[in-house]
Parts: structure tokens; C-alpha cells; sequence
């Protein structure tokens, strides 16, 4: 079923371009070939690259459903749409929904020179993940070495996004602390005012 429908395209695009861009110059050689994931309700997402895409390659409207606490495995062929080059790839999921992807968000990483084997990340969606809409990312950075800066700008390789939908996570009452921070005590926010003050 297409689960981007009942969210709302114009939402995932606003949140699209809330995040850091970066990525490839070049749409040759290295490339992230192959993605695949299965969640909740039916929902995947199946990606084919190549040919390359400079930049951010914007794949949001294709959306998986994480439920939290649970435990997913993400299939990806970092590869290449020319030549053989040394590769550094790693993955992140925006748990707290801040548009950062922060270190401790990093699901798996990858090194090596294509052809590789498939690399297969098993991951646990955090009690604290923040329910609805974020984004999943892949890079693949040719040249690059781990961990990987998840907004870097390079010549050749490949940078894509992803979306996922949280099911049964925290409600945020408040802006997104990093998500090391954040513990399974519920968070709420005080708002200060001048009246509040002069009181």
C-alpha cells in the first residue's frame, strides 16, 4: 500500500528540507545499489540505484513503519555504477526527530571495495524514538573512513533518504534533545513568559 498517501506529501517534503544536504558532484562509480527493509502494516521499501544522483538523493515518499521496541534488519548493497573503488557507507534513523543525525543514531556501517557482500544491519527501535514521520539515511563515500559525517560533501559515492513512520514511541511535548538524553521519563516543557516572570 502506498503509506505515504494518508500522511501527506507536502509534510514530507517540509521536513525534507529541514535536514543537512551534501553528498556526491559526480553520478560515476561508487553508489549504494540496493536497499530493502520490511515493517509494520505491509510497508517496505525496495530502492535500486544507479544511475548516480549528485547530492541528496530524495527518496522520502518511500515509507517504512518502525513500531518501537522492535527489531528490524536493513539489507544494503553498497556498490557502484562504474568502476571498483575503496568505500566507507553507514546508516542513520533521526530518532528524536530533530533533524540532526547524531552519532548515537547510527544503525550500521560498512568498508570495503566493491563487489561486497550484501550488509545486513539489525537495529531495535528506541522505547524514546519520537512517534510519527523522520528520516532514514544511507551514504556511501568513496575514499571516505568511519564513522562517517552524515552531512559531508564529496566527488564520488551517494547519499539517499529515506522515510519512516514511528509507531508506539514518545509524543514529544517539547523541541528534540539529542537523543542521548533522553530516557523513558515522560518530558514536558515550561514555557516562560514576561507575565510569568513579573509574577
Amino acid at each position: 500500500r502506498d503509506s505515504v498517501a494518508s500522511r501527506g506529501l507536502g509534510d514530507v517534503y517540509k521536513r525534507q528540507s529541514q535536514y543537512c544536504s551534501g553528498g556526491p558532484s559526480s553520478t560515476f562509480d561508487s553508489n549504494v545499489e540496493s536497499v530493502f527493509i520490511t515493517g509494520e502494516n505491509n510497508t517496505s521499501i525496495n530502492y535500486t540505484g544507479c544511475p548516480g544522483v549528485t547530492g541528496v538523493e530524495n527518496q522520502t515518499t518511500l515509507v517504512v513503519d518502525l513500531a518501537s521496541d522492535s527489531n528490524y534488519n536493513i539489507a544494503i548493497q553498497f556498490g557502484t555504477c562504474g568502476g571498483n573503488y575503496n568505500s566507507a557507507g553507514e546508516v542513520w534513523i533521526d530518532w528524536n526527530q530533530n533533524t540532526v543525525f547524531e552519532s548515537t543514531e547510527s544503525i550500521g556501517s560498512w568498508a570495503g571495495t566493491p563487489p561486497t557482500a550484501l550488509s545486513n544491519f539489525t537495529f531495535t527501535v528506541p522505547s524514546v524514538a519520537f512517534a510519527g514521520m523522520t528520516n532514514i539515511r544511507v551514504m556511501q563515500y568513496e575514499s571516505g573512513s568511519l564513522p562517517l559525517d552524515p552531512c559531508a560533501s564529496f566527488t564520488w559515492g551517494s547519499l539517499v533518504d529515506f522515510s519512516a513512520n514511528i509507531t508506539g514511541g514518545y509524543t514529544p511535548t517539547c523541541p528534540a534533545p539529542p537523543i542521548q538524553f533522553l530516557s523513558a521519563i515522560n518530558i514536558t516543557c515550561l514555557l516562560y513568559t514576561s507575565d510569568a516572570a513579573d509574577e
